[in-house]
């Protein structure tokens, strides 16, 4: 029976399972591998808190104007980023008188009322 309905399916499975076959045989190439666009590892990003006084907190408002002025907008963490990186490329004697200049603060978080 050339016409039967199950050597019609049979014919499509057939089919079917070729196509699956070639698609699944093709594997890429070391070249097509090589071809990837390879990305640096971005590094592991940490939130924090500081203490620090309110005249030195404006200072960061205050760079962020200049920045503004001269057209580029910056965030406060880039500031701060921006500030530690300039901080450590100073030399050991620069970061000494650097670091005698500040007044030292009582860290932490002030206490809460009883309510």
């Amino acid at each position: 029976m050339v016409n039967s309905p199950t050597s019609g399916n049979a014919q499509l499975c057939d089919t079917a399972t070729a196509a699956t076959r070639a698609r699944t045989s093709t594997k890429p190439t070391a070249a097509a591998k090589s071809d990837k666009i390879i990305r640096p590892k971005k590094d592991k990003l940490i939130r924090d808190s500081f203490t620090m006084p309110e005249s030195e907190y404006s200072l960061i408002a205050a760079v962020k104007r200049r920045c503004l002025a001269k057209g580029v907008a910056v965030k406060k963490s880039e500031v701060l980023r921006a500030a530690v990186i300039g901080f450590a490329a100073l030399s050991d004697a620069e970061l000494a008188a650097a670091l005698q200049t500040l007044v030292v603060i009582k860290t932490g978080r002030p206490p809460q009322g009883k309510k």
